[in-house]
């Protein structure tokens, strides 16, 4: 692990202030990288991207790679987070289980309040896109104002995950992992958001100091080292950096050596304010150990702990693929609009254009030059990278409607199925594995750092189908345990038990089987797998109830249709009326012989 060395304490906001700089000169290359995949996705043409040296009259581009990205999130965010029980408690011994349940719907309403999984669709994005996701957990303590009083209310109280930049955040690439890699954050904030924030309370001298410094800022105070020291990425000088109020907070994560006097100091905290000033310096106070921010790389490189997106090999596809739909354009504009060739010196001036003249002498003749239309066929080539940009994502094929072509057996697509599934199931496992699970847990363990006194716990009761609250103490949920998060779990078991019993149930019927088979469990088996439970959906003899109810309701129909014709156009309804509506015959009377 990546050790930062400091001789004196008041030289250490300096030695983290020229890491910073000098790691990032380092990773040039990668955010040159990243750029060039976000203009990419991000061009409305290419004109902005480095097919714009290329001699085209068309500039079209083809979002294919925005659009990968977009369902890639959208895949990843509905396997994750498949419905309310994405993630379960797993004590460490029976007692610490017994809290299990308490502790979800604990955390569950606190994730529910401080929108966790919009959070964590921003930082999959980032993964999707440049690679990499980092974000940080951070305890919060909201308040608002009464409209009508004019109080102050308590809002939000707990942990909150937040997203950091990729561009703003860094790590270790030659640690084996991101454990034993440091952390270093940079961030441009408000002055007086970090005068208000309460982890600073406490230095209120440096605070003062930061403020004055503001003040009274000239330039020729300050002599050429100190001048470098604030060259503020971001600022041309250090006058306009001064008067932005706004300030950098640089936030590292790690461990320190002092060579002065050979001592360690493991896991620490630092905030440097402005290059020049520590704010704060600590032994980071997390139960866990770990750091208060979280980091995953979609593709995992050796010797590079920097991960590499699933877009960043597939911008030669996207430039050859808008290549070819710009060379198709501009054919297609040569076939309509072609080159004139004029031979000889007989052929008059004239104006091209339907129905138009030209007159040509005796050496003089005109001719249209039309390309080679074999060009137009590019279409089944762009079709072709298309496909091989999908694929080589990682894009779930059957899931994005694509289907390899051929008569294939129930069997036989559910392995396809599994096979096409694995590199996309993955990714999931990795992203929650080394993301989603450690976030879980800093939240968990800051609640219960932070509770004191009582908390209210909002959970929802399936039989009565109402909203419930209740109060728990730090005693209720304190347990020895890990959280982990399970949706990527129960989406590729769900669908396998849904392929599997859809399977079973057709070979049943083929086989006669069916006669054997629980159709009520079944049914209750595909409700729970596809989590439509509440919809209630599935009850004793619904569907015959129903189809009755339907049979009822036609008869009464036809019933009061016949009715409205009777009053309509048949005779009036008396006496001498059937209950047909017709007249009813008398008895014919007969005289018997004498």
């Amino acid at each position: 692990m990546a050790i930062l060395e400091y001789n004196e304490q008041e030289a250490l906001a300096r030695v983290v202030s020229d890491f910073w700089y000098s790691r990032n000169m380092e990773r040039h290359n990668w955010l040159e990288q990243i750029n060039h995949v976000l203009r990419y996705t991000r061009s409305p043409s290419t004109s902005t991207t480095q097919n714009s040296s290329l001699p085209w009259k068309n500039n079209t581009t083809i979002p294919k790679l925005t659009q990968i990205a977009d369902n890639l999130v959208a895949y990843y965010q509905a396997a994750m987070f498949p419905n309310d029980d994405w993630f379960v408690f797993e004590g460490s011994n029976p007692e610490a289980q017994k809290k299990g349940n308490l502790i979800e719907d604990y955390l569950k309403s606190k994730l529910t309040a401080n929108r966790f999984e919009e959070e964590v669709v921003k930082c999959l994005r980032d993964w999707v896109y440049t690679g990499v996701a980092f974000a940080g957990v951070v305890w919060e303590e909201e308040t608002t104002v009464d409209f009508v009083t004019g109080e102050k209310v308590k809002g939000y109280v707990g942990p909150r995950l937040f997203r950091v930049s990729p561009m703003d955040a860094m790590i270790d690439p030659k640690a084996s992992n991101y454990t034993k890699s440091y952390f270093l954050r940079r961030e441009v904030i408000h002055i007086s958001e970090l005068m208000e924030d309460p982890m600073f309370a406490q230095n209120q001298a440096i605070l003062q100091r930061i403020a004055e410094r503001r003040t009274s800022f000239q330039d020729e105070e300050v002599d050429d080292k100190k001048r470098f020291n604030l060259q503020i990425d971001g600022f041309d000088t250090a006058r306009a950096y001064m008067q932005s109020g706004y300030v950098e907070l640089l936030t590292y994560c790690g461990n320190i050596y002092n060579p002065e006097n050979g001592e360690y100091l493991l896991n620490q905290e630092i905030y440097v304010v402005d290059r020049s000033d520590v704010l704060l310096q600590r032994t980071n106070p997390s139960y866990l150990g770990i750091k208060p921010y979280v980091y995953s790389g979609w593709r995992v490189l050796p010797d590079n702990l920097y991960g590499q997106g699933p877009l960043a090999q597939l911008v030669g596809m996207q430039y050859r693929c808008d290549h070819l739909e710009n060379l198709k354009a501009d054919a297609f504009d040569m076939i309509i609009h072609p080159q004139i060739k004029i031979m000889g010196e007989t052929v008059e001036d004239f104006q091209y254009g339907p129905g138009q003249r030209i007159y040509c002498g005796d050496e003089g003749d005109v001719q249209f030059l039309s390309p080679d239309t074999s060009v137009l066929t590019c279409d089944n080539q762009i079709a072709i990278y298309h496909r091989y940009m999908e694929e080589m994502a990682g894009s779930p094929k059957e899931s994005m409607g694509f289907r390899t072509p051929g008569e294939k057996t129930a069997f036989e697509v559910n392995v396809l199925q599994q096979g096409a599934d694995r590199m996309f199931i993955q990714r999931l496992n990795q992203f929650e594995r080394e993301f989603i699970e450690p976030a879980l847990n800093l939240m968990f363990e800051l609640l219960v750092r932070n509770m004191n006194g009582e908390d209210i716990v909002r959970t929802f009761n399936d039989l009565t189908k109402t909203e419930e609250m209740f109060t728990i103490t730090q005693e209720d949920v304190a347990a020895r345990g890990v959280l982990k998060p399970i949706g990527s779990r129960h989406y590729s078991a769900r669908n396998k038990r849904v392929q599997e019993l859809q399977n079973f149930l057709s070979l049943g019927e083929a086989s006669g089987m069916s006669a054997h088979i629980s159709k009520k469990r079944a049914a209750k088996l595909l409700e729970e797998e596809l989590g439509l439970e509440e919809w209630d959906l599935v009850q004793d003899n619904i569907g015959v109830q129903e189809e009755v109810e339907t049979q009822v309701a036609a008869a009464l129909a036809q019933r009061l249709g016949e009715q409205q014709l009777a009053g309509i156009g048949g005779l009036p309804r008396n006496e001498e009326q059937g209950t047909n509506g017709r007249a009813r015959q008398s008895p014919v009377q007969t005289q018997r012989p004498v």
